[in-house]
């Protein structure tokens, strides 16, 4: 490898064998594009109660074979209740979320063990677990890193297990790919004051955020909404001189209770600029707002990395 460290890999074109691309080779992986497991099914074989539902997002860090790195993120549903905090300490695989050498979930013989670069000294993936609340759901919006020594193009097309408590047992396997998966709908039910907002206006109403698959550049959002209690100087084109004028926007954040935990707006890092400026809502005069066509944005995100947002 030595030898073609340095050197550039060529990429041809049927007709005539035309020369299409060109990358130079070298010795770190490269970020890559974020991947999704944008579904799961049971675990073939597996003929148990838990039945895990959502998706998952795989962020890369560029690195060596020994080195590089990915960070997982996922909103899941139906996972095992046992799995509290530390309670996979002395089972092997219990409460794992792994990626496997197979690329597909078919068979078991399909599956494999744990995917990591021969280069690691012992597997990476023992520690890396979940943890449910009672109603076996589990948001990690925070990022659970895992140095493997792959990059995202490595694991893209590879199998990602989740196992339960008991033995370390596998009950669901998703495939890793390039898109989001529309995911399932979510909600915002509810709406409080700001944190430290004194005005006069009090924002009632709910809202409903559909996804579209996509990649980290073309996933979407399309938001519906039923509000009253908002501005009524936002009438059309009201915002448009004003940064966040009338906006309605997802943030990084994970809570209301206050300013610090709510954090900017929301999308993907593959994205050039900031997809939620133009996203407004129109007031009629008694403050009330009813969109039911449906507002797009463009995030770069699935309906899962914006769950507990």
């Amino acid at each position: 490898n030595g030898d073609i460290t340095g050197r550039v890999m060529v990429v041809h074109e049927l007709a005539s064998g035309g020369r299409i691309a060109c990358g130079i080779i070298g010795t770190t992986t490269g970020a890559g594009s974020p991947v999704y497991v944008p579904s799961f099914s049971a675990y073939p074989g597996y003929s148990g109660n838990l039945k895990v539902v959502g998706s998952m997002t795989v962020v890369g860090t560029s690195g060596t074979g020994t080195t590089a790195k990915q960070t997982l993120t996922w909103s899941l549903t139906g996972l095992d209740t046992d799995c509290k905090a530390k309670a996979g300490d002395a089972v092997a695989n219990g409460c794992g979320i792994h990626v496997h050498t197979g690329t597909s979930c078919a068979s078991a013989n399909d599956v494999g063990g744990h995917y990591y670069s021969s280069s690691l000294s012992s597997d990476p993936w023992g520690p890396i677990v979940y943890v449910a609340t009672s109603d076996g759901s589990s948001n990690e919006n925070k990022g659970v890193g895992v140095v493997t020594g792959l990059s995202n193009g490595d694991i893209t097309g590879r199998v990602m297990v989740v196992h339960e408590l008991a033995s370390g047992g596998r009950i669901a396997c998703g495939i890793i790919g390039t898109t989001t998966g529309a995911g399932s709908p979510v909600y915002v039910p509810s709406f409080s004051a700001y944190p430290g907002y004194s005005g006069n206006l009090k924002v009632v109403g709910s809202m409903t955020v559909v996804g579209t698959s996509g990649t980290g550049t073309t996933a979407k959002q399309t938001l519906t909404w039923s509000l009253t209690g908002l501005d009524t100087d936002c009438k059309a084109k009201a915002g448009d001189a004003v940064a966040n004028g009338c906006g309605i926007h997802v943030h990084t954040g994970t809570s209301c209770a206050s300013a610090n935990d709510v954090g900017g707006h929301y999308y993907s890092s593959s994205l050039s600029s900031d997809p939620w400026g133009p996203i407004v809502y129109v007031a009629t005069s008694d403050g009330s707002s009813n969109e039911n066509k449906g507002v797009g944005v463009v995030t770069g995100l699935s309906n899962g990395d914006i769950t507990g947002r």
